[in-house]
């Protein structure tokens, strides 16, 4: 920064973002029942109305590795709100970069408090936004955020057994609630093989797309409902 002023020495991803238009991004956290601050970011999407009603996706990793600041990698938010979602990234206790005591808070406590923190932000930040859709709100999670979304996983996963999905699916199913489950042949818990990494991409999309705003064609046209 030279006089207050910022100069582009080098742009690597020009290229890749080419045809993204960024929205705007800002931080906001929130001190959980405990006290503690637990930070966060949302990514607005292009054009962001603020008299608009959006719909909401809440993503968290919730687990040893906070979420970095990125637009790009596996979970590209810029991507998610430039199809018109606004992005609320949570970084539940337990991550390192905040202190030892932060991320030591989830030891002999897997999961337990970090889903607490996951539900009280949301409800937080649903209150102190009214530009979004409360009957519109989704969740993603990858890896430990995993435990708290499930249901699209590589069928080869080492790290997190399948069988923990397949069972929640079958649970889910007796209880006749609306879910699918999505198993990416031969991956394990990375998504490598670019075809399927981009259909596993287009799958999340296609899924809120469904959910968040009535738009099933994606969906429908990936996953065809078959008559058996």
């Amino acid at each position: 920064m030279l006089n207050d002023r910022f100069r582009e020495l080098e742009n690597p991803d020009r290229e890749n973002f080419r045809h993204v238009v960024f929205g705007e991004n800002m931080e906001w956290d929130f001190k959980n029942s405990e006290g503690v601050r637990i930070p966060g970011r949302v990514y607005l999407p292009p054009g962001f109305d603020e008299s608009k009603k959006y719909p909401l996706i809440v993503y968290y990793y919730g687990g040893t590795n906070p979420v970095a600041r990125s637009f790009g990698g596996r979970y590209p938010f810029n991507i998610y709100a430039a199809h018109g979602y606004v992005v609320y990234v949570l970084q539940p206790s337990g991550a390192t970069g905040f202190g030892q005591e932060f991320a030591a808070m989830h030891v002999n406590n897997w999961g337990i408090t970090v889903t607490g923190e996951i539900i009280e932000g949301t409800r937080q930040f649903l209150d102190d936004h009214p530009f979004i859709d409360t009957e519109r709100v989704g969740c993603m999670g990858a890896s430990y955020g995993g435990f708290m979304t499930t249901l699209l996983h590589g069928s080869d996963d080492t790290n997190v057994p399948v069988g923990e999905s397949i069972q929640l699916y079958v649970a889910l199913k007796l209880l006749g609630r609306p879910v699918e489950l999505v198993k990416v042949k031969g991956e394990d818990h990375h998504i490598l093989t670019y075809s399927k990494r981009i259909a596993w991409s287009n799958t999340k999309l296609a899924w809120f797309d469904r959910w968040l705003k009535d738009q099933p064609q994606w969906w429908e046209e990936m996953y065809p409902e078959k008559n058996f």
